[in-house]
């Protein structure tokens, strides 16, 4: 069993963990969420990303290496907004380790963030319209929705 596996992967089914990365400036959170009864079963989902390469940064490419080296995988991306702090190494993430679904607000990053913004679009088109889903306003819109817009229930079991 890898150091990754040890701090991570809970022993015992039905734990949820959520660990909390430091990775510079920005966030990095991963949910570890029970999926089923036992301790392999289990989802992992990271919510934002960033590459400052700041000093005693977590390398998340080799975290998750480590992490799924004998089991598991990287199940889901969540982005809170798409600021260079929040998708900073998505792209490298998803070419090294993979996900299924991204899920995101839809805004739109100029300025400072576009280059990141854009690696992260890259990643969204990579996983594809079936698999993107927009966590859209604060209202009675705030529901995810598909690609499409039509509304959809997503449980993180």
């Amino acid at each position: 069993m890898t150091i990754a596996e040890k701090i991570i992967k809970p022993t015992k089914p039905g734990i949820f963990r959520t660990v909390f990365l430091y990775t510079g400036q920005g966030e990095s959170t991963l949910l570890v969420i029970p999926t089923g009864t036992t301790v392999e079963d289990y989802q992992y989902v990271l919510i934002d990303s960033d590459k400052d390469n700041e000093e005693n940064e977590i390398d998340l490419i080799a975290l998750f290496k480590d992490l799924f080296k004998t089991s598991g995988e990287l199940s889901l991306f969540i982005n809170t907004h798409p600021h260079n702090d929040h998708v900073g190494g998505i792209k490298e993430v998803y070419d090294e380790i993979g996900f299924k679904e991204v899920w995101h607000s839809n805004h739109k990053a100029g300025g400072k963030h576009k280059k990141k913004y854009e690696d992260f679009m890259s990643v969204v088109k990579a996983v594809g319209k079936s698999n993107e889903y927009f966590l859209l306003g604060t209202n009675d819109l705030n529901k995810i929705r598909t690609s499409a817009n039509k509304e959809v229930i997503k449980n993180l079991v």
